[in-house]
Order: C-alpha cells, then structure tokens, then sequence
C-alpha cells in the first residue's frame, strides 16, 4: 500500500482527508481484518475519476487475484517488455537479478518478436547480442 503525501504541508485542498460514502479500506480498519487472510486477492485497486465539466466521480474498483500464468501463456508483448525488463537488471547489476542473462533475455525477446512492423525489437535483439559479446570481452 501507498501513501501519497504533497511536499508541502501547506497546500490542502479540500476534502483531502474526507472520504466518500461507501469508501473504506476493504481488509483492515487500524488492524488486519482476520478475513483478509482468507482469500486468494492480492490486493484491491480503486480509482476515482470524474469527467472534465463533471460534478461528481466516479469510482472503479478490482481486485486482483493471486492467479500464476506461465510465462508462455502470456502475450508477445508481455513477454518482450519482460526482456527489456531483464536486460535493465543485468545493465544495472539489480540486486533482483536472479539467474538473468544476456542469453536468456535474448530467447525471450526472440519467442515474443511478433509483428514488428518497423523493426524496433530486432533492433533490441541486435543490441542484446552486442552487449553478450562486449561483456563476454571484459
């Protein structure tokens, strides 16, 4: 969970600290609600909005579930973002690095091509094997 707080403790806009009707944390008050513990959700996602010339918001709320799906069950796109992903890591020495490498971000990137209409994901799999050889150099 996220708190978002303004730099400055001077501006307050109204309402900030009133909430709607009907909106109240959905598993614990001050405590864990002993519920919460008790289903697959990982968490609940609410977002308000209101219209531009509107006068009232709107609320969207969903849960999430702790569903797995394999990684090759997931979208092309899904899976090259996750290479890019892997690539950041590597570059950046991330302590969340795992087992990633240069190889496995390219098989991953290559299983997830899919339309690449101007070429942009070759590219990044040309520059993935580029950096496999200059760090294979060092």
């Amino acid at each position: 969970m996220y708190e978002i707080k303004l730099l400055s403790n001077q501006y307050q806009p109204s309402g900030l600290n009133e909430k709607p009707d009907g909106e109240t944390l959905k598993y614990q008050t001050t405590e864990v609600n002993k519920n919460a513990y008790n289903t697959d959700e990982i968490m609940t996602l609410k977002l308000r909005f209101k219209a531009p010339n509107s006068e009232t918001s709107k609320l969207i709320e969903k849960s999430l579930s702790a569903n797995t799906i394999p990684l090759a069950s997931t979208s092309d796109n899904f899976r090259f973002a996750s290479a890019v992903i892997e690539f950041g890591m590597i570059l950046r020495d991330s302590e969340f690095i795992g087992d990633a490498t240069y190889e496995e971000a390219i098989k991953l990137a290559n299983s997830a091509r899919g339309l690449d209409t101007y070429g942009y994901r070759e590219d990044f799999i040309n520059m993935l094997k580029t950096c496999t050889g200059l760090a294979a150099n060092k």
